[in-house]
């Protein structure tokens, strides 16, 4: 390390120290830091995004079972306690015709369009994805695993070169023929 000499008593002030080499290292490591960083967290925010899409899916699952679910319910209740109920549904489905009752046509709902057919339906298409981000598509990229350790060699090459251009930066020599500072106790 190269010292500085006042002119008046010949003592040492204070090192002197190039700052492009502390840039130089503040770059490459803080580069090289961040390249590492990246590589181990991003793989990790697409499997979070792809998770996080994956409980939207079956919260809207659980959401359509549910509603199935009451309007089953309500259907049982309303059959144990409703005549009419029970002799529609025994015509709809069992080809029942009452005795003594004229048989009026009218236009049903095709059953596909009944309400636990769309409750089905509606369960099995869930709301379209969004586009993952950036970030999720670049944590996509990562996930190969050639990828990954070409970027960790990347990061550490980074932060090698850095802490090469920090140790060059904080050592100097001193031109041939200057004074050079003497230590005694």
């Amino acid at each position: 390390m190269g010292f500085a000499y006042s002119k008046d008593n010949d003592s040492v002030v204070e090192p002197k120290r190039p700052a492009g080499r502390y840039v130089i290292f503040a770059f490459f490591t803080v580069a090289g830091l961040l390249a590492l960083a990246g590589t181990i967290l991003l793989p990790e925010y697409a499997a979070l995004d792809d998770l996080q899409a994956r409980r939207d899916a079956l919260a809207h699952q659980a959401r359509c079972d549910e509603k199935l679910s009451s309007y089953n319910a309500r259907m049982i209740r309303a059959a144990r306690e409703d005549p009419v109920l029970i002799a529609r549904l025994m015509i709809r489905r069992g080809n029942y015709r009452p005795a003594g009752c004229e048989t009026v046509e009218m236009k049903s709902v095709p059953p596909e369009q009944s309400v636990p057919e769309r409750l089905l339906r509606e369960s099995g298409n869930p709301p379209k994805r969004k586009e993952p981000r950036l970030l999720a598509h670049a944590g996509l990229w990562l996930t190969d695993t050639t990828t990954s350790r070409c970027m960790i060699l990347l990061a550490l090459a980074m932060i090698v070169t850095g802490a090469i251009a920090g140790w060059a930066g904080a050592t100097r020599s001193v031109p041939y023929g200057k004074r050079r500072p003497t230590f005694t106790s």
